[in-house]
């Protein structure tokens, strides 16, 4: 059944990047009461909307404690590697839905494992709704379902610039390279896995302010599983990493963890997090573009961008997911999901416009 309880949504790691661009989302979007937590110095941030309380997300009492007085929970603390099920755990314990900014496989499989205790319980859980992965696949969805004609190819393009790294994001990106989460240099066709063996990296000429960007095939755990649901032949997905400087730093993390089993990923992540510090002043910008061939030759292309940074669009997703979920838009049953199984995303599409998200549609002869 479903319980009345204190708050709409609690958000978890409110005073982050990602959380306070969710808290201003929600803020623009609904007139929710939200319980927003904070890990040591809590927000100047002063609405009759927020409640800002003290959460340690390691301490399980603390954390059913602020979950059972939300009816939704929007994670956007980090790292995923070393929070693992336990927000989710928590949200099983107090019968409260559950989304997630962050998301991998191992995640899902984690929380898959609990599936029949989540839907007795009518709960809603829904990892992986942030930018990449979230609206990495989110949006080629929601441009699939507008095509007229059958398609053979599909290109995802996925380019910031100006975007700050934070510390959890740069040790999860490293956990997942070390899992061997992504897959890199890969394909689908036919919804198998190839190896590319054209020229990489791929010069893409992304539009103003970004100009031309390196661009590699990866594949990931929530592209792979989204590509099922489209009848394409050809799927590629194409990331551009923030600078030269970090791919040469990825580089040496994998020759050296190739050389010597341990290498300090904690050390690693600081000097991320150093190289994204933005020094040249670049204007921030996310753009996500989407390129199809239709069976007769003829291009769509589908962009859409944000001036801003990457961590706000992964709030901003977060955000909508949630407010979407509480609504009962996005899913008729409840389950454990990733944000990419979600076959309408018009609904989430249209509030990211809200929030300045820009759609432009060009077809090519």
């Amino acid at each position: 059944g479903y319980k009345m309880k204190k708050y709409e949504i609690g958000v978890i790691g409110g005073t982050g990047v990602i959380g306070s661009s969710a808290i201003r989302a929600l803020q623009k979007l609904t007139e929710y009461k939200v319980l927003a937590s904070y890990r040591t110095q809590k927000k100047d941030v002063v609405s009759e909307k927020i409640c800002w309380t003290k959460l340690d997300v390691f301490d399980a009492q603390e954390l059913e404690r602020f979950c059972e007085k939300c009816n939704v929970i929007l994670n956007c603390a980090g790292p995923l590697w070393e929070i693992e099920d336990r927000i989710g755990m928590a949200c099983l314990q107090t019968d409260t839905q559950y989304v997630d900014v962050s998301g991998n496989r191992k995640l899902y499989e984690m929380l898959s494992r609990e599936s029949n205790a989540i839907i007795n319980k009518n709960l809603n859980f829904i990892i992986s709704a942030g930018m990449y992965p979230g609206l990495s696949e989110l949006f080629p969805s929601y441009c699939y379902n507008k095509l007229e004609k059958e398609v053979c190819c599909m290109e995802v393009y996925v380019a910031n610039q100006g975007s700050k790294l934070s510390y959890n994001a740069a040790y999860d990106f490293l956990k997942g390279i070390e899992e061997n989460e992504g897959y890199g240099m890969k394909y689908l066709t036919n919804n198998k896995i190839y190896q590319v063996s054209q020229n990489v990296p791929h010069i893409v000429s992304m539009g103003s302010p970004i100009g031309d960007m390196e661009m590699y095939p990866m594949l990931h755990f929530e592209f792979i599983r989204c590509a099922k649901k489209w009848n394409v032949k050809d799927c590629f997905f194409y990331y551009a990493y923030p600078s030269k400087e970090f791919m040469n730093e990825i580089m040496i993390i994998n020759a050296m963890r190739h050389f010597k089993n341990s290498i300090d990923i904690s050390e690693c992540a600081w000097r991320l997090v150093e190289i994204c510090q933005n020094k040249e002043n670049r204007e921030e910008c996310t753009l996500l573009q989407i390129r199809f061939v239709l069976n007769d030759g003829k291009k769509e292309i589908y962009s859409f961008s944000y001036p801003g940074n990457a961590n706000d669009l992964t709030g901003y997703a977060g955000a909508c997911i949630a407010y979407n979920l509480i609504r009962g838009n996005i899913f008729s049953h409840p389950g454990v999901r990733l944000a990419s199984d979600i076959n309408l995303p018009d609904c989430i599409i249209k509030d990211l416009m809200k929030l300045g998200v820009i759609l432009f549609k060009k077809e090519e002869k």
